[in-house]
């Protein structure tokens, strides 16, 4: 499989390799943690979600879904989607499972509400279609894009790029999670995907360790949805 994808006047869209893992991983943990309200509301720092980061970008890299945006000029990595097919096991997925030894695995709620949500996407997908299978579903669990190219149109392209590379390994369906309303902009508006279910946050109930219910993103003001879209 050829690991160029698509290209234009700046950019080569290419997919994910092993050697663009730690790079990717840097520049995520630098936009995320300073632009990214869900984030900074949970004050994670950057050092942390460069672990995160490196260790979801190194355990899906095998799968070949992800694409990142390489420019011409300064061989710099401007964006990434990170994809997966949605029939894979959740510690697989899971971007915090390859935790080093030692280390006290990061609780993040949002990924507790995203779970849900996935799992009624699947319960109603498989009373239309039956059993989900591999190559019917892509999950897209990370959109990056550096944020000195926020604005030009590259998010759009890269995920232009993605959806028709994963159409071309057969799959049927893409799902993504999102709290941001640009990133909710691409995905209902531009390319035509149905909002599957949106939760306000702060009405999110789980439990803590002793068992009681409580509300952790009480105070994250925002809409989580989770949209699908048909390829």
């Amino acid at each position: 499989m050829s690991k160029i994808l698509d290209q234009n006047d700046n950019y080569t869209y290419e997919i994910l390799q092993d050697k663009d893992c730690i790079e990717c991983a840097t520049f995520l943990a630098y936009t995320f943690t300073k632009d990214n309200p869900y984030e900074i509301f949970m004050k994670t720092t950057f050092e942390q979600f460069f672990s995160d980061a490196l260790a979801l970008c190194q355990a899906i890299v095998s799968t070949n879904l992800s694409v990142i945006a390489r420019h011409k000029q300064t061989n710099q990595i401007d964006g990434i989607v990170q994809g997966i097919d949605l029939n894979t096991p959740d510690d697989e997925e899971d971007s915090t499972a390859d935790t080093n030894a030692g280390e006290e695995k990061r609780a993040d709620p949002i990924l507790q509400l995203i779970h849900q949500s996935k799992e009624d996407y699947i319960k109603e997908y498989e009373k239309t279609h039956g059993e989900l299978k591999q190559n019917s579903v892509a999950h897209i669990l990370m959109v990056g894009v550096r944020s000195d190219c926020h604005g030009r149109g590259l998010a759009s392209k890269l995920n232009q790029v993605f959806l028709d590379h994963v159409r071309r390994q057969g799959f049927k369906h893409v799902i993504v999670d999102t709290t941001s309303a640009a990133i909710q902009h691409i995905y209902v508006t531009k390319l035509k995907g149905t909002v599957f279910k949106s939760v306000h946050a702060p009405t999110f109930i789980t439990k803590n360790a002793n068992g009681d219910e409580y509300r952790p993103l009480e105070h994250f003001d925002s809409n989580v949805l989770l949209v699908v879209i048909d390829l």
